[in-house]
């Protein structure tokens, strides 16, 4: 009885902490084929497509920071265009071309998935348990299911000068109610993936 229990708290504190751990990870990307002969990008504008200006603020200025480690003057779009919605085509142009960049980043929630993990508690063998312990409770499997929430968000790099598809990557990032924690994750992230691939120049070394 009390190694059933022991298990079922195991059980209980794994998925708790799970629930707490925030992970970021690309799991799609494609890149320009024409992209490796390109000189790094020096300035970027920074752009978050959402309709709520404090996610928006947050998040373009904690890429634009992030980009900044690796010697990137990032620009965050709201500094420049403090409205939310759309801008027409024309005005977008010359937000584009008055700010000096030679690349933009665009990034946007596509959808939040609901996914399921099961977690198994099957017996094993004790130091105290013993084997006709043990026989007793492999008879006995103890399943939990646990629900996180996954957000999806594609972010785009688009060259400031010619408008240029340079690379696009989907990321997939866990428990997306904490906001300010998805956000660092994912800029640094998506940050290491560019810098990697020579969009910007190498990030410093930790």
């Amino acid at each position: 009885m009390m190694q059933r229990v022991f298990r079922s708290l195991m059980v209980a504190a794994l998925i708790t902490l799970l629930g707490a751990c925030t992970t970021t990870r690309i799991v799609h990307e494609w890149k320009a084929p024409e992209a490796n002969a390109r000189v790094p990008l020096k300035r970027v504008l920074v752009m978050g497509i959402t309709k709520e200006e404090g996610p928006r603020r947050t998040f373009e200025d904690t890429f634009a920071a992030s980009l900044a480690r690796a010697g990137v003057q990032a620009v965050p779009m709201y500094q420049i265009h403090p409205e939310l919605g759309e801008a027409d085509q024309a005005k977008l142009k010359k937000i584009i071309a008055d700010s000096g960049v030679d690349g933009v980043l665009v990034t946007r929630l596509v959808r939040v998935d609901s996914r399921e993990q099961v977690h198994n508690s099957s017996p094993w063998p004790g130091p105290y348990m013993g084997f006709y312990g043990f026989y007793h409770d492999a008879w006995i499997n103890y399943d939990t299911v646990s629900t996180y929430k996954v957000a999806v968000m594609e972010t785009n790099l688009w060259s400031g000068s010619s408008g240029s598809l340079l690379w696009s990557g989907t990321t997939e990032s866990t428990d997306p109610e904490d906001v300010t924690r998805i956000i660092s994750d994912f800029s640094k992230v998506v940050t290491e993936s560019l810098s990697k691939q020579g969009y910007i120049p190498a990030l410093p070394k930790s």
